[in-house]
């Protein structure tokens, strides 16, 4: 009843109830670790879809993007950052890679973050590079959270498979197919 009152159904009511509570569970832990909690609860955001296989694909991509990033900012940093007409050469050419493996892979996704996690890393650190391995660890063990809290909510609390969506999917347009059916 109050699932049609507010436009709800039962899998996305349990999408949204996993997602607060991870990440509920995610400012509890950020806040007494002293970590930035949004890119936590960011990475939960983004991570929740409805089935478990493909949240799991989203977060191994996340990983390596955001790792990969990590490492190729600290590289830049710690080999340009003397010269900044080379780090701003450098940061361009790393986004062109990017772009162009984004539009050339399968795996878009690990691109982008590989490309968001060397400017994140990267463009705040050159004024400061003592910042730079801080930033860096910052933003990958906050990610690294989020994967796993992201990971344990869809894979614990009450699991939805891909083939299980497929079937709910199928029933609805079959049980639309005979309304159609029933009023001709």
């Amino acid at each position: 009843m109050l699932g049609r009152t507010l436009g709800l159904n039962s899998q996305q009511a349990l999408l949204a109830t996993k997602s607060c509570l991870a990440i509920i569970v995610a400012y509890a832990l950020a806040l007494r670790l002293n970590w930035n909690a949004s890119y936590v609860a960011t990475t939960i955001i983004v991570l929740q879809t409805a089935a478990v296989g493909t949240t799991l694909h989203k977060a191994s991509l996340r990983m390596i993007g955001t790792l990969a990033g990590a490492l190729i900012g600290l590289a830049l940093v710690g080999t340009c950052a003397h010269d900044r007409e080379l780090f701003i050469l450098s940061m361009v050419v790393l986004t062109g890679i990017c772009v162009w493996g984004m539009q050339t892979s399968a795996n878009q996704y690990a691109w982008m973050l590989a490309m968001l996690t060397a400017a994140i890393v990267g463009w705040p650190s050159v004024m400061n590079p003592l910042d730079t391995f801080q930033t860096a660890v910052d933003r990958v063990t906050a990610v690294t959270m989020g994967v796993m809290l992201s990971g344990l909510a869809q894979t614990l609390l009450w699991p939805t498979t891909a083939a299980s969506n497929y079937e709910q999917t199928m029933r609805r347009l079959l049980k639309g197919c005979r309304n159609v059916l029933r009023l001709t």
